[in-house]
């Protein structure tokens, strides 16, 4: 069995979720809705800065409803554009 790149977008961030979850001060606080939209996040900021590998990605049923899956996406833009910036120089 073979994962579609939406199902492997959704193990990542599952992924994602359990790492935030280890090493948040919050710990059981940060959620899942907030490692998806960090992940969609991340990948719009990457995008945002000029990467041509990525995507805009954003829930737009979800943003400005779901606070952590809100919070999640607006620290994964801040902190991918960021970094991509910095890849591009």
């Amino acid at each position: 069995m073979s994962l579609g790149a939406q199902d492997l977008c959704r193990v990542t961030a599952w992924s994602l979720g359990l790492v935030l979850l280890a090493s948040s001060p919050l710990g059981a606080a940060s959620s899942y809705g907030y490692a998806e939209g960090f992940h969609d996040g991340c990948h719009s900021g990457r995008e945002a800065a000029g990467s041509a590998s990525d995507g805009f990605l954003k829930d737009l049923n979800r943003f400005g409803v779901d606070r952590d899956y809100t919070r999640g996406w607006s620290d994964g833009f801040r902190q991918c554009e960021t970094e991509q910036e910095r890849e591009e120089r």
